[in-house]
């Protein structure tokens, strides 16, 4: 599967042009789609107990997707990326649907927020570069939650993805 893409495509990271371009033209299909992303809120309403008292950071947001979705819902939501072409198209899209949502172009491995958050969001995007890099996040994460914050990521198992796509 991997081993099919062209080099340049293995050799890039999220926020790099290249992926970039192959995301926005190919990717974002696969779990974008406002289909896709509805059918999952409700779950996310109820594992997180959500009310519209939270305000949610949705970390990694992409294209916007589910920052845009949450804010349908009546959330108050913002939204980080380090990609300054997916913040475009978040951007885009939320000017035409004429919703009303600050996104912030940003590593989030690197945000200073202090207690501002009652939820922070990770869909896909839970993503650190070593051990140190992962206890830094989480420390961010804490100083960012207010007290009593919830945290929802998916962390993917990085045995099965050696082994898979070594």
């Amino acid at each position: 599967m991997i081993e099919n893409l062209p080099k340049e495509y293995i050799n890039t990271d999220f926020g790099d042009k290249i992926y970039d371009e192959w995301y926005l033209t190919h990717g974002r299909f696969n779990f974008e789609s406002p289909e896709f992303v509805r059918q999952h809120i409700p779950f996310y309403e109820q594992s997180l107990g959500l009310s519209n008292k939270d305000f949610i950071l949705d970390a990694g947001c992409g294209i916007g997707s589910y920052t845009r979705e949450f804010n349908r819902k009546g959330y108050n939501i913002i939204g980080i990326d380090l990609s300054e072409n997916f913040l475009s198209e978040a951007r885009d899209i939320t000017k035409s649907e004429e919703l009303d949502i600050e996104y912030i172009l940003g590593d989030y491995n690197e945000m200073s927020f202090e207690d501002e958050f009652s939820v922070i969001f990770f869909e896909g995007s839970f993503f650190y570069k070593s051990r140190d890099g992962l206890v830094s996040l989480l420390s961010r994460i804490y100083k960012a939650l207010k007290p009593n914050g919830k945290l929802y990521f998916v962390h993917p198992n990085q045995e099965i993805i050696k082994k898979n796509y070594p």
